[in-house]
């Protein structure tokens, strides 16, 4: 359960699911102060996820949310993004085994490489995770093992410079 709760802070990290990259948008010049909007979807116990930013830019790519520090990977450069939880609720089914976890939060994003070298940003963003836990060797549910599915889906939007 620590492991899963990390990745949702890590997902604010408003998109670390590094990995498999979609690479079908591409980063546009933007004005300086322009809101950003991100979203990062996975349905990987890996936290492997894709990430789409739209607003001030729009860019196709990847993250892994498993992470503390999110590496927001697109066409042109890579920049991380730092997550801080303000608020989390979840909650175990203990008969079915379904995990559900809300998290709220603020993240800042910079240190960009190519394109975005000069980006700097911040926001809130909320995740939300949805998974089946695994059932351990007396029938109960697992919070320790991988589970055997999770969906995540992290939106986040705050104000962006330098791309």
């Amino acid at each position: 359960m620590r492991k899963i709760l990390a990745a949702a802070g890590a997902l604010c990290a408003a998109a670390a699911i590094t990995g498999s990259s979609l690479t079908a948008a591409s980063a546009a010049t933007s004005h300086a102060g322009r809101t950003e909007f991100f979203r990062f979807v996975s349905g990987l116990p890996s936290g492997r996820a894709s990430a789409i930013a739209t607003g001030a830019f729009t860019a196709g790519g990847s993250i892994n949310l498993n992470t503390r520090v999110g590496t927001l990977r697109f066409p042109g450069g890579t920049f991380k993004a730092y997550p801080r939880p303000t608020h989390t609720v979840s909650q175990v089914n203990r008969h079915t085994c379904l995990l559900t976890v809300l998290q709220r939060g603020r993240y800042r994003i910079g240190k960009g490489t190519g394109k975005f070298r000069h980006i700097k940003g911040h926001g809130t963003f909320t995740a939300d995770i949805l998974g089946v836990l695994r059932r351990n060797k007396k029938g109960k549910c697992s919070e320790s093992a991988p589970p055997l599915a999770l969906q995540q889906v992290v939106t986040a939007h705050g104000p962006v410079s330098g791309v």
